[in-house]
């Protein structure tokens, strides 16, 4: 899976947005399990950058990109609380993907069907 991390400044804004491509496996596996939800809001911290979104479930690819706006009139903070806020978006994110993405992997158990040639 290629994950495409952004993060920039626009009209005094900051903007976090992360885009997912699945690999062809990755699209089999998606075809024949369930597609992932991935919650792009609750909970987000690095262990200094601390903040919460309203929960928003959406489908790993369906639903993508993921993005977020960051700003700082409307969340009465700094604009360099907010680029701080765009990283740690940008960053939990990834990693809620990538957790998703394994998951996906280890359930299918042998993969036997994803590397396998078909001849008619």
């Amino acid at each position: 899976m290629d994950i495409k991390k952004e993060t920039y400044l626009t009209s005094s804004t900051y903007i976090g947005k992360v885009t997912v491509t699945p690999s062809t496996n990755e699209l089999s596996l998606l075809s024949k399990y369930d597609e992932p939800v991935i919650d792009v809001g609750g909970s987000f911290s690095d262990g200094t950058t601390e903040f919460s979104l309203t929960s928003d479930n959406r489908y790993m690819y369906t639903n993508n990109p993921f993005s977020q706006i960051f700003d700082p009139v409307s969340l009465g903070v700094t604009l360099y609380e907010c680029g701080l806020r765009a990283v740690v978006f940008v960053n939990t994110i990834t990693e809620r993907l990538q957790t998703e993405i394994t998951t996906l992997r280890n359930s299918d158990s042998t993969n036997s069907e994803l590397n396998k040639t078909v001849s008619i």
